[in-house]
């Protein structure tokens, strides 16, 4: 019976674990300050640039930002609140870890969808700031609500 009980304790430690790895994991990958985050910036410039020939593009990955990935986002972050309510952290179970866990992966998934789709379309207007006066048929872009 106290096998049983030290099994339980031992999965239970080892799902919180996770999940603090988790969060390690997402503040590393998306801290505005790190190393990685602005290698991987660089990288994808250098990627995209070559692939963006369109506004219609542009157009279209703004739409979804708009429309689906940052509400997304929303969901998920309101999601992960909730599971991570301290007034029940001591009724935390291995399912509730789970949930968390779960949840880490899809905001993971979708932080990841919206960095690239903003490097696209930023990737385009940083080699035309300079040159660009008149904007007007850019209304979908304004440097201000992507780059600030």
């Amino acid at each position: 019976m106290e096998h049983s009980s030290s099994s339980k304790m031992e999965r239970y430690q080892e799902q919180a674990d996770l999940v603090v790895d988790g969060f390690k994991g997402l503040l590393s990958k998306y801290d505005p300050y790190s190393d990685s985050l602005n290698d991987r910036r660089r990288t994808r410039v250098h990627r995209e640039k070559a692939h963006i020939s369109r506004p219609e593009l542009e157009k279209v990955i703004f739409n979804r930002l708009h429309s689906n990935l940052v509400p997304l986002l929303g969901q998920q972050i309101a999601n992960l609140s909730r599971s991570l309510n301290p007034t029940h952290f001591q009724n935390y179970s291995v399912l509730t870890f789970q949930l968390i866990l779960e949840v880490q992966s899809k905001l993971h998934q979708t932080l990841n969808q919206i960095e690239s789709a903003i490097e696209t379309i930023c990737a385009h207007r940083t080699t035309i700031r300079s040159r660009r006066v008149n904007d007007q048929n850019l209304q979908h872009f304004k440097l201000f609500r992507l780059d600030g």
